[in-house]
């Protein structure tokens, strides 16, 4: 393992303290061929280097720079407000109100709710076995992708990105400021406000956002929702926190989670049983460690 270790630091330039505590993450051991328990005890250990070296368990902007939205999408002209700046955790999330205007948010809400196939998917894992989810849901991807969408007992089946989704997906990164377009699109229908999605985090494999800093851009089209956020217990793991922060989306707002925010936060979007206009959420990320077992060809930094 340690001969293993070795060439990893030399393929990522870690060759000495300050590599380690910035660059060496679970996900990296893993593909260099440890087990994932061996590794995640390597990793647990650098983290109590890390937290004696800058009093925080993650890498300081100033050790291992970040650009987030808050700051390219100022840069873009957009009205991005910080709503999230946790240095500490290297955790981030911002809000642009009223990026769409309406003519064109309402345009792009009916393409989506009548040209998708939208899915009716059950959960076999948290909610009890068969039992439908209360959304519907499309889980769109680059051309030639065949990375199936699975998290807790969900499995969403693909669907390559039309044209018309793709425009609305460069006309959203152009105004958070990013240089690279996310590949893959997870797209909710909230069909009124019994639909729902509980506290989770997205630190699916596909995205290897638990580990990595990552992007998550989100898109809210029709009715107004509570968006929560809330601070997780890592210790033990729990899906315990303080009091959640609750950011109201409205129609052609933008929103992002950044950094290691899927690593220590947790949202939801809670029911609201006054609600009873649909609402539509589009949430971008970046496919980087693709499903070879879904039996996908392409390959990310984490394959």
């Amino acid at each position: 393992p340690h001969a293993r270790v070795r060439r990893l630091c030399a393929e990522n330039d870690v060759d000495d303290g300050h590599g380690l505590l910035t660059n060496l993450t679970e996900g990296r051991l893993c593909r260099a061929g440890l087990p994932r328990c061996k590794a995640r005890a390597m990793i647990n250990s650098i983290q109590e280097l890390r937290k004696g070296a800058w009093l925080q368990p993650e890498p300081p902007l100033a050790e291992l720079p970040l650009t987030t939205i808050a700051v390219s999408g100022q840069r873009a002209g957009m009205a991005w407000k910080p709503v999230l700046d946790d240095g500490k955790h290297r955790s981030f999330a911002a809000w642009c109100p009223n990026a769409i205007d309406p003519a064109t948010a309402w345009e792009w809400f009916e393409a989506l709710r009548n040209r998708l196939p939208w899915e009716d998917l059950r959960d076999n894992h948290h909610q009890g076995e068969g039992r439908t989810i209360p959304r519907r849901t499309v889980f769109v991807v680059d051309k030639g992708c065949k990375c199936t969408y699975r998290y807790s007992g969900v499995t969403v089946p693909p669907f390559e990105e039309p044209d018309f989704i793709a425009e609305i997906r460069k006309r959203c990164v152009a105004l958070a400021g990013m240089s690279s377009q996310p590949n893959a699109c997870n797209i909710n229908l909230y069909r009124n406000g019994m639909d729902s999605v509980g506290w989770h985090t997205d630190n699916e494999e596909l995205y290897e956002a638990e580990y990595n800093d990552a992007v998550i851009l989100s898109l809210t089209l029709g009715a107004r929702r509570k968006f929560c956020i809330k601070r997780m217990e890592h210790e033990n793991s729990h899906y315990e926190s303080t009091k959640p922060s609750v950011l109201v989306l409205g129609h052609g707002d933008l929103c992002t989670m950044e950094g290691r925010f899927q690593r220590y936060y947790l949202h939801a979007v809670p029911k609201e049983p006054r609600v009873q206009e649909p609402r539509l959420n589009l949430t971008w990320r970046w496919i980087t460690r693709h499903s070879h077992r879904d039996g996908c060809r392409l390959c990310g930094p984490g394959n």
